[in-house]
């Protein structure tokens, strides 16, 4: 499993213990993280995040990370660090 990479969303209503604007899903811990930041989700997640990748990493925080419901974030998470392993390789 991918642990360690990261999702922003605004902070959901129903979250009442931090009025942080901003929480941070990690993958493969529980829960979030409360973040402090004038700057928007939009522009801490990486290109291509959307609102179903979101609700499926709040389900892996929540259910756990080999939970099916959270499959999207995780597949889209994988995408993203091979993307980024590839940068500068001239045989990608």
């Amino acid at each position: 499993m991918i642990s360690g990479f990261k999702f922003y969303r605004a902070r959901p209503e129903y979250v009442i213990q931090t009025d942080a604007p901003v929480v941070c899903y990690v993958v493969g811990e529980t829960g979030f993280y409360p973040i402090r930041t004038n700057a928007k989700p939009d522009d801490l997640n990486w290109d291509g995040t959307t609102d179903e990748i979101l609700e499926s990493a709040e389900a892996g925080s929540m259910f756990g990370w080999d939970a099916p419901s959270a499959a999207l974030a995780l597949d889209f998470a994988k995408e993203c660090i091979a993307k980024h392993n590839n940068e500068g390789n001239d045989n990608g």
